[in-house]
């Protein structure tokens, strides 16, 4: 009889080659047996989190830590998951409870760092990242968003040194800074440009399968979806509500995309109007959303959010349109994957 260290061991097989049918089917075949299985609670939960059901994920991992408490990555992975649900106090806690298991583990100060910068705690936020500084000195974006997060508390000691250390990073071809960031401070158009080339080398490779193969559609009127973080209380969801209202509704049919917090406010209400179709996609992986762009037939799928907060990018790598394309209100350079997602 196969035991259930060895079932966890196939399953993981399967799940490391991106396999998830099986690697879930096996997980839930250690649950129905031994239904306090850490090793298939926590990774059954990473599962629903790749699927983007960050709710079941949620339980699923609360579940294993209720099991095993004394796991440095389980902690960090519910802290993430917390953090895809908009709760970012309890995100820092986990954060913290398994930097307290994992004291010298770079990437766990990281997404502390990123949640504690969306909750506005500057202070905290620049010492996670001098931590990571002090473990790994190139560490992927951490220099850039410790000076940003210094200026927040305008904070200006050693602020030449710093800039011109970062630009001579982003120049010597490393990824210490995102592409958003570096606008921040003096800095030429080709340094941005080298930057977000850079970070889209970097962390979104195009998909060996796009999910769009090159159909083009036959519709009465264009369908153009609109994806954004920002379609909330927020300065450019003012500048671009009275575009979308309009739109000429006999020839465009309008979709707005949101992947960002719904604040219930009432600019947030005039947008959803203002589409003929809406759809709140921020627990839906980025392969849900790629899918949901090509179910809707979409023929120009455009990207308002650049590299701000909430930014994603990776389902146009999926190439899930016919033609994508970028639309902010920032100079700023999305590199060279919209040039790339029109040459499929």
């Amino acid at each position: 009889m196969t035991s259930p260290a060895e079932l966890i061991n196939k399953a993981i097989f399967f799940h490391q080659r991106g396999n998830l049918g099986e690697a879930e089917a096996i997980y839930k075949k250690v649950l129905h047996v031994h239904a306090k299985n850490f090793d298939a609670l926590h990774m059954l939960g990473i599962i629903n989190a790749q699927r983007g059901l960050f709710d079941e994920a949620e339980k699923l991992v609360r579940k294993a830590l209720s099991v095993d408490s004394k796991i440095a990555q389980c902690f960090h992975n519910y802290g993430t998951i917390l953090a895809k649900l908009q709760r970012f106090e309890e995100a820092v806690s986990n954060y913290n409870k398994a930097i307290k298991l994992a004291p010298n583990h770079a990437p766990i100060y990281a997404d502390l760092g990123i949640a504690l910068n969306i909750l506005k705690r500057y202070e905290e936020e620049i010492a996670a990242y001098d931590k990571i500084l002090s473990l790994e000195p190139n560490f992927t974006g951490v220099e850039g968003a410790r000076l940003y997060a210094k200026m927040h508390l305008c904070d200006w000691n050693n602020f030449d040194t710093e800039c011109s250390h970062l630009i001579s990073s982003v120049r010597n071809g490393k990824g210490n800074t995102l592409p958003f960031q570096i606008l921040a401070i003096p800095s030429t158009s080709n340094d941005q440009l080298r930057c977000a080339k850079q970070h889209i080398a970097n962390n979104f490779l195009l998909s060996e399968k796009p999910i769009w193969q090159g159909e083009r559609y036959n519709h009465k009127r264009i369908r153009v979806a609109y994806l954004s973080a920002d379609f909330r209380q927020h300065a450019g969801a003012y500048l671009m509500a009275g575009l979308f209202e309009q739109h000429d509704r006999s020839r465009f049919e309008i979709i707005g995309v949101s992947f960002g917090v719904d604040d219930r406010s009432e600019i947030r209400k005039r947008l959803v109007v203002a589409f003929d179709e809406f759809y709140d996609v921020r627990t839906k992986s980025d392969q849900q959303v790629a899918k949901l762009l090509h179910d809707l037939q979409i023929d120009i799928a455009i990207d308002r959010s650049g590299y701000t907060q909430g930014y994603k990018i990776r389902h146009f790598c999926m190439s899930s349109s016919a033609d994508s394309g970028e639309l902010s209100r920032l100079p700023q350079h999305n590199g060279d994957a919209v040039h790339r997602l029109h040459h499929r």
